[in-house]
């Protein structure tokens, strides 16, 4: 499907963008049947509009089901919504609210963990960075089985490093409930949700509620 096209595109580049995109969508539709995907959604934004130029429903939600995909399914996004929390971070340093070396315990009292130095060293900056010590997917299945961001964050200070501070740049993901939780999260929904995003919410621990599951 084809939807608000800017109105300034020569006719000849629309046409061949319509191409363009008639050729993807054969090729997403081909990759769905091989790969038995139940439903996808797709949709191409161009610059800074906050409607998408074209966009792509096929599916259904469920293997089986009868409910089919629409503009506001909810799909998991995983680890594509670190992207989000960094990108939102750095708005959040542009408009001078957070800088990138600022402690994490001057903006939240409550952040501990398992080394005290650590808890006193612990930036920004190094939220994102992978790089705290902890075990990978720490404190990862304690959001599988339901448990609230607050209770998690309140026992990151238990969960005892694998290796030392900033020795360690891997797939851990430390201090990703505070920063999921605590950076971004009423910035998220403050700059996300006015582009029609009604239904998706920002955090694991949310999936369980409502209808449909959301990220």
């Amino acid at each position: 499907m084809a939807a608000n096209q800017p109105s300034s595109t020569p006719p000849a580049l629309q046409q061949r963008l319509n191409c363009i995109w008639d050729d993807f969508k054969c090729y997403a539709e081909e990759s769905q049947a091989n790969w038995q995907v139940p439903g996808m959604a797709i949709a191409v934004v161009s610059g800074d509009s906050d409607k998408p130029i074209y966009t792509l429903f096929s599916g259904v939600k469920r293997l089986g089901g009868g409910d089919p995909i629409d503009g506001q399914t909810v799909f998991q996004i995983g680890s594509a919504s670190k992207a989000f929390t960094a990108a939102l971070l750095a708005i959040l340093v542009d408009e001078e609210k957070v800088n990138w070396t600022d402690r994490v315990v001057d903006h939240i009292p409550g952040f501990e963990m398992y080394d005290p130095w650590v808890t006193r060293e612990f930036q920004v900056r190094d939220l994102m960075a992978q790089h705290s010590g902890m075990q990978p997917n720490a404190g990862d299945m304690m959001a599988y089985i339901g448990m609230s961001r607050d209770y998690i964050e309140s026992k990151i200070r238990f969960m005892k490093p694998f290796s030392s501070f900033r020795a360690d740049l891997g797939g851990n993901r430390g201090g990703k409930d505070f920063r999921s939780a605590r950076y971004g999260i009423e910035h998220r929904h403050v700059r996300f949700l006015p582009q029609g995003s009604k239904c998706s919410v920002s955090a694991q621990v949310d999936q369980w509620q409502g209808d449909r599951l959301r990220n």
